[in-house]
């Protein structure tokens, strides 16, 4: 069994783009994102609606808002007034630090690679087997 943990994230499409073109290196998540990951297959929301590519995390950091904005803002690709209202009620924020990007992919449809898939409301663990299906289509083996 892999010790890697990954994990397929739902991502805005302005975002992804970004993290992709090396501009974002700091992913948002509100409070209480549960998880411990290694790297994130980038699943691009509507109008999209594909995997797109994937980053490798060196840390995922929860802290203050007021700190976190201090610390990572300009690394988030996002205004004040879009970080403040992501974040509205909250105190706490989580940031996902991006080590590198480890796949690029023309857009793959999730529908033709899984049976009976549903794109994740935020995020959903991704087997050996699926993570290896994605990285074979990224590269047009399958």
């Amino acid at each position: 069994m892999s010790t890697m943990k990954r994990v397929l994230l739902s991502i805005k499409p302005e975002h992804a783009e970004n993290i992709l073109k090396g501009l974002k290196t700091v992913e948002l998540r509100k409070p209480g994102f549960p998880i411990r990951c290694n790297e994130v297959v980038m699943y691009c929301t509507t109008p999209v609606k594909r995997i797109v590519g994937a980053f490798e995390v060196e840390d995922i950091i929860t802290m203050s808002k007021a700190t976190l904005w201090l610390m990572y803002g300009s690394q988030t690709c996002i205004t004040k007034e879009q970080f403040d209202a992501y974040y509205k009620d909250k105190h706490w924020a989580t940031a996902i630090k991006i080590k590198q990007v480890t796949g690029r992919w023309a857009p793959l449809d999730p529908i033709k690679l899984f049976d009976r898939f549903h794109a994740p409301m935020s995020w959903m663990y991704l087997s050996d087997e699926n993570w290896m299906r994605i990285h074979m289509a990224g590269e047009g083996k399958i």
